[in-house]
């Protein structure tokens, strides 16, 4: 079994078999490598007609939002316009609830000065 000369046999078939299958597989693989380059190639190709219309639609985008931007401004305008009538009309009730909570004693006297003089009135609708 441990014939030495018998395992120096096999490995002489053994290198002359890989004289000749390794430049075919050397071939192979070069062939291989070749067709990877060239879709590598189209695919960067594809990249740039790719980028070029990812840069028309940007442009597209950035020209609609300068559209939308006079609108925006618009409604920016109306919501300070907005906020000041709120604050002035917040404002003036505050005021006006103060003014009266203070005089209270004069609108009370006022008030009633007015239905009594509304029921003077309506007395002398009905005597006549």
């Amino acid at each position: 079994m441990n014939n030495p000369n018998a395992s120096g046999d096999f490995i002489d078939l053994l290198s002359a078999f890989s004289k000749q299958l390794l430049p075919i597989i050397g071939v192979v693989a070069l062939i291989i490598l070749c067709m990877a380059l060239w879709e590598l190639v189209k695919f960067i190709k594809g990249l740039d007609t790719t980028v070029s219309k990812v840069n028309t639609t940007i442009d597209s985008v950035d020209k609609s939002i300068d559209k939308l931007q006079v609108p925006l401004n618009t409604l920016e305008d109306i919501s300070y316009s907005v906020d000041s009538v709120h604050e002035f009309t917040k404002n003036t009730i505050v005021k006006s609830v103060d003014m009266i909570t203070e005089n209270f004693a004069v609108v009370k006297d006022w008030a009633s000065s007015l239905f009594k003089k509304d029921d003077h009135d309506e007395s002398d609708i009905v005597d006549v």
